[in-house]
């Protein structure tokens, strides 16, 4: 039997709509811990078609997002294949504390990036998120450049918004 063609009908995803602008930047911090390893694995595999997706969607050789994972300090037992995978791949950062999930990494992350980057926006995802890159490229093109949040207030106690996502 023979493969039908894709006939794509609805050019949404395959050029950018007029005044969409190419020379904004994205980082994207992925919080992850050291023994997720296939999930890594898997989210590069992803990112990375996703990423190509959005460079010809855009018509440029390089997409403007980058990915980042970042972890606090591994156990001893971990340093060796974590020191392997972060060479052979080149996207890890290890965060100058102790891995923990819910004290002080986001923040230790925000840190990070307002001292080794300057992309338009930065985003902070955990491991068992998933982003479709064009959609979130194309949702940022008419937002201001600074102090913006993209995203929900979850959870509210006593007057305030307690967790945000």
């Amino acid at each position: 039997s023979t493969v039908p063609q894709l006939l794509i009908i609805d050019d949404t995803y395959t050029k950018p709509p007029p005044g969409v602008d190419q020379n904004l930047t994205i980082f994207i911090g992925i919080l992850t811990i050291y023994e997720k390893i296939e999930v890594r694995e898997c989210l590069r595999e992803l990112y990375t078609h996703n990423n190509d997706a959005l460079a010809r969607y855009l018509g440029v050789k390089k997409s403007p997002v980058t990915i980042r994972f970042f972890l606090g300090l591994p156990k001893d037992e971990y340093k060796d294949r974590l020191e392997e995978e972060s060479k052979m791949y080149g996207d890890i950062v290890i965060l100058n504390i102790t891995e923990n999930m819910n004290k002080g990494k986001t923040l230790e992350y925000f840190k990070w990036f307002a001292k080794h980057r300057e992309d338009n926006y930065m985003l902070k995802l955990d491991d068992d998120s998933f982003l479709h890159l064009i959609h979130y490229y194309r949702d940022l093109q008419d937002l201001p450049r600074e102090r913006v949040y993209y995203g929900n207030a979850l959870g509210y106690s006593q007057g305030t918004y307690t967790f945000m996502g």
